[in-house]
């Protein structure tokens, strides 16, 4: 029942996985690890990194082994690294189904290391993210020097009812049965699911196909040749990242190498040339078969007509195996290196320019040891970085980068590769820092426009590249009153797009300004009441609509004694200004008017006019003074 419990919830982070976008934690890598050990009771305690790839924000996220219900939480600074140390029962054992599934969780992109150790063996790995899992792979080891305990390789799914065919090799038993090429061995495996392989001979060229994406990791652990001992630890690239063209070369302070090249397709020709000599040579290939050079002492050029998987071995040291990176294949980006045994790392350096004064480590010009350059413009370079974590990048944008990076000359290989995807990347760079508030500002007295300041806005873009910003206003622009709608627009260079928006919000929080106010003035009646008239308030407000409410007009009758005029003036934001006056009346004595009589007179004619009497009333006015 609580296998169960975990698997849906491990369905239900996959469902992460499926919602692209930086910002929202989703599911970012499933894998597992084979043993490293000695003898039967002991077991390695692997370390994971995790790195972050961005400068501009803290990324957090959680590592868990679900079916150990172990959970471990991490947060990465800008450009930071967190390590993070497992017990060994997070690692299978015995060929078969384990519960040792590993899943991480992060709220952006992340790259991930391993470290597997036991006592002086070691090596250490790339994680291959989910975004670059595929379906075929073909999975490779190392000759058995003496009676070295198997080889392992261990298969992780993500999705229910996936089914897994396994061409080995070799003739490999299990449960009772034999199988090979041509009987090949099927699984069926649920979300999550770990199946683990030890295998008692070199495995190289084994084919896996899967009905749905999963990942590998495959290896040693801890593999005998006559100078040394030690662990070879890979997850190797699913056949749609594979390859056609490669510069091979040595390790740094090595003398040679050995080439192991693995094809996917019938009749792949390679053709081998080596750099500086007239020696060309082609080789024929067929898939489950690999093409085998030993001990190289020179820089190859290679090419296929087909995609292939070359992988690179240091037998003349302590041991070692990594991936050499199809040149391309890769991806303009900046590399993040990381010094994981705490101490210097050499790197070779792969990147199509022939310009390696700006190719730079930490943003620092170094003494690059140049090793070759080839037609096409690309170069191999060779340098000692101290510890700690490392960018490299080129200060031409659209160079490209591939690197190993080892310890001691050849120890414990990792490669740093930044994998074209197989499909268009869409994901949209990651905007942080989007107001999701109105910015606000006041508007001083008497302007029309102010300056609005906010934090510049940034994104970070899951490819490490810089992202194209274009917004429509900036900090300190002058904005007028009211809402303004501000929009940055984030570019990255596949041509995703994000967008930021958000509303700059001018207040006017001046009242409106009385430019003339009536002062008090006073007058005397001797009637009740009195007309009064004054001249109005005026006003002016930069809103242009200004309301006047006023306790009193012009012309209104007021009483004797002492009345205040109000006039309250309101712009359209609810800033009001007042003016007010007051009108004193006065009583005063009114005197006896001057008496004007009038004598009237009047005479009254009567006259006939053509038989018609007509009554003329005459009035005489006199005026008398009294």
């Amino acid at each position: 029942m609580g296998r169960c419990i975990l698997l849906a919830l491990c369905c239900a982070l996959l469902g992460l996985h499926v919602a692209f976008g930086q910002g929202t934690r989703r599911l970012r890598y499933t894998f597992s690890l084979f043993p490293v050990y000695r003898d039967s009771s002991n077991y390695n305690s692997p370390k994971i990194y995790i790195l972050s790839t961005t400068d501009k924000y803290q990324v957090t996220g959680v590592l868990n082994v679900p079916f150990k219900s172990l959970s471990y939480p991490f947060s990465v600074d800008p450009l930071g690294m967190s390590e993070i140390s497992l017990p060994s029962s997070s690692v299978g054992r015995y060929t078969g189904a384990s519960d040792t599934t590993i899943t991480i969780e992060a709220n952006a992109d992340v790259v991930v290391y391993g470290y597997s150790q036991y006592s002086s063996y070691q090596d250490s790995f790339y994680v291959i993210p989910l975004k670059h899992t595929g379906t075929e792979y073909y999975i490779s080891s190392y000759n058995h020097y003496t009676s070295d305990p198997g080889s392992y390789f261990a298969l992780t799914s993500f999705f229910d009812d996936t089914n897994v065919t396994i061409y080995f090799s070799q003739q490999y038993s299990y449960s009772g049965d034999t199988y090979d090429r041509d009987n090949p061995l099927q699984l069926e495996l649920n979300a999550f699911d770990n199946f683990l392989f030890e295998v008692s001979f070199d495995f190289t060229g084994t084919f896996i196909n899967a009905s749905k994406d999963l990942s590998v990791s495959c290896g040693h652990p801890y593999t005998r040749t006559v100078s040394g001992v030690d662990t070879l630890v890979e997850f190797p690239p699913p056949v749609e990242s594979w390859g056609s063209y490669f510069l091979v070369t040595t390790f740094r302070l090595q003398a040679s190498y050995t080439l192991r090249i693995l094809p996917s397709q019938n009749n792949t020709l390679v053709t081998l040339r080596t750099i500086g000599l007239n020696d060309t040579r082609e080789v024929t290939i067929q898939p489950g078969n690999f093409h085998e050079e030993k001990q190289l002492p020179s820089s190859l050029e290679v090419f296929s007509s087909a995609p292939v998987m070359l992988v690179q071995y240091m037998t003349t040291d302590n041991p070692s195996m990594t991936l050499v990176p199809p040149l391309d294949r890769t991806k303009r980006s900046p590399l993040f290196l990381n010094s994981l045994e705490g101490t210097y790392i050499d790197v070779t350096v792969w990147f199509s320019s022939l310009d390696n004064l700006n190719l730079r480590v930490d943003g620092l010009s170094v003494e690059w040891e140049e090793i070759l350059t080839d037609e096409s413009g690309w170069s191999v370079v060779q340098a000692r970085l101290g510890p700690d974590n490392h960018i490299l990048n080129h200060d031409d944008s659209t160079v490209k980068l591939a690197a190993l990076a080892y310890y001691d000359g050849s120890s414990h290989p990792v490669m740093y590769f930044n994998h074209a995807d197989n499909d268009v990347d869409n994901q949209a760079p990651f905007v942080y820092g989007c107001p999701e508030e109105p910015i606000m500002a006041e508007m001083p007295p008497n302007e029309k426009t102010v300056a609005v300041y906010w934090e510049p806005l940034e994104a970070a873009d899951n490819s490490g590249l810089e992202v194209k910003t274009v917004s429509n206003h900036n900090p300190g622009d002058l904005f007028p009153l009211g809402s303004t709608t501000v929009t940055y627009s984030f570019k990255d260079v596949s041509g995703n797009n994000s967008t930021c928006q958000f509303e700059v919000f001018v207040a006017d929080v001046s009242p409106p300004l009385v430019l003339y106010c009536p002062s008090n003035f006073e007058l005397a009646t001797c009637a009740e009441v009195a007309e009064i008239s004054w001249e109005e308030p005026q006003v002016n407000d930069e809103s242009g609509h200004v309301i006047s409410n006023s306790s009193h007009n012009p012309g209104d009758k007021l009483s004797i004694g002492n009345t205040r005029i109000s006039y309250i003036f309101s712009d359209s934001w609810g800033n009001e200004a007042v003016c007010d006056f007051v009108v004193t009346i006065d009583p005063k004595e009114c005197q006896p008017p001057t008496v004007v009589g009038l004598i009237v007179a009047i005479a009254v004619f009567s006259l006939a006019i053509a038989g018609l009497v007509v009554t003329i009333v005459y009035m005489i006015v006199k005026t008398v003074k009294s």
